[in-house]
């Protein structure tokens, strides 16, 4: 942030003077390509940012609907388990 605060000063020091109206034009335009640039540095970021939420966000999800269908596969596996555990120590 810091270096983008001096490099848009020392590009404002290298802008054309107002003396007439060619260099207004100049200028203006000038202006303009470093605005366009600027908003698609700030795109970047927040997309970048937004996809950084986003995966956290999913992943956690996943752990957590992992975590829940484990849990419900395991307490409807488990009697049938503790079940035949008791039929094979009863027939021996």
């Amino acid at each position: 942030m810091i270096e983008r605060a001096r490099a848009k000063r020392a590009w404002e020091a290298g802008l054309p003077e107002l003396q007439d109206t060619q260099q207004l034009d100049k200028r203006r335009k000038m202006m303009e390509q470093q605005e366009l640039m600027e908003w698609a540095t700030r795109e970047k970021e927040i997309e970048k940012y937004v996809v950084s939420y986003w995966r956290h966000f999913v992943f956690g999800i996943s752990e957590r609907l992992l975590a829940r269908c484990l849990i419900n596969l395991l307490v409807g596996i488990l009697p049938k388990f503790i079940a035949l555990a008791q039929l094979g120590t009863k027939v021996n």
